[in-house]
Order: C-alpha cells, then sequence, then structure tokens
C-alpha cells in the first residue's frame, strides 16, 4: 500500500476525500440561499460522518488537506461571507458546524438508550428521558440545533448591521 500512498496521513486524507465528495455534490445540489448552503453542507456531512463514525477521530486528529473537504470548507466560507459574517466570525461559524455536525453524527451512530433512567431521580431529567428512546430522537435534536444555529448567525448578522 505504502507504494501508492507516502503514509498514514496521505491514506486519512484519501478517505476524508471520499467521505466529502457525497458533501459538496448534495450541497451544490440544494443551495439556493446562505442558509440553505450551511444547512444542506450540515445534513449531507452529518450523514456522511455516520456511514463512517470510527473514522471521526481520524479526521479530527489531523490537518485536514483534502481537495473535496477543502471545496466543501470554501463554499461554507463563500455562504457565511454572503450573509454578512466577517472572516473571524466565518472561521468561527465553520468551527462550531463542524463541532455540532461530528457530535449529531456520533449520536446518530450512539446506542438505541444513550441515557439510563434508572441513574437518575430527578423529575426533570426523567421528564426528559421519558422521549430518549423515540425513534426521531436524533433527528429532531439536529433539526432544532442547526435552527437555533442559523438563527444565530442571522442574529449575528443583523446585530452588525
Amino acid at each position: 500500500m505504502y507504494n501508492h500512498v507516502g503514509g498514514r496521513g496521505e491514506i486519512i486524507e484519501l478517505l476524508r476525500d471520499r467521505v466529502m465528495a457525497s458533501v459538496l455534490v448534495r450541497t451544490a445540489a440544494q443551495a439556493q440561499s446562505w442558509s440553505d448552503t450551511v444547512s444542506a453542507a450540515a445534513r449531507s456531512s452529518r450523514d456522511a460522518y455516520c456511514a463512517h463514525p470510527r473514522l471521526i477521530p481520524l479526521l479530527t486528529g489531523q490537518t485536514v488537506g483534502s481537495r473535496m473537504a477543502v471545496a466543501t470548507y470554501e463554499t461554507l466560507a463563500r455562504a457565511f461571507r454572503a450573509a454578512g459574517l466577517t472572516d473571524v466570525a466565518t472561521l468561527d461559524a465553520i468551527t462550531i458546524r463542524d463541532a455540532f455536525v461530528l457530535g449529531s453524527a456520533l449520536d446518530l451512530a450512539a446506542p438505541q438508550e444513550v441515557w439510563s433512567a434508572e441513574a437518575t431521580d430527578d423529575p426533570d431529567l426523567l421528564g426528559a428521558l421519558a422521549h430518549a428512546k423515540d425513534s426521531d430522537r436524533a433527528d429532531r435534536a439536529f433539526d432544532s440545533g442547526l435552527a437555533v444555529l442559523i438563527a444565530g448567525w442571522r442574529a449575528t448578522v443583523d446585530e452588525a448591521s
């Protein structure tokens, strides 16, 4: 294998390229506004990472260099700049989006029972945990979180205007 690639780092970047190829295509197909672009990239990234959750620690432990990943980040940067975010706010938004997407992908790969209701007697937590096994819990949380993030980025732009 090492006759064809330069080492472990290059293998990881080839895997990242492969995972991110579908993200870029799906994002471009769905993009109309900056928020559509960000939403499409978040959804397709989560799906791609969820299909390969064991890659996440490898990918996050290395500097991003794959062409497909960089192209996705370029698309995100253009979307956030089109929304009116500054360079610093754009970098922050990309970082926040990555953390949210990666965490959401791991959540989709988590066991059906994420929290044990037997470990608490707190009525507030028990009330919430009554819905923990809902089949749409992870998707519902992802949709809600993404809506909050986009609303926050919109508010950031509105405050700066």
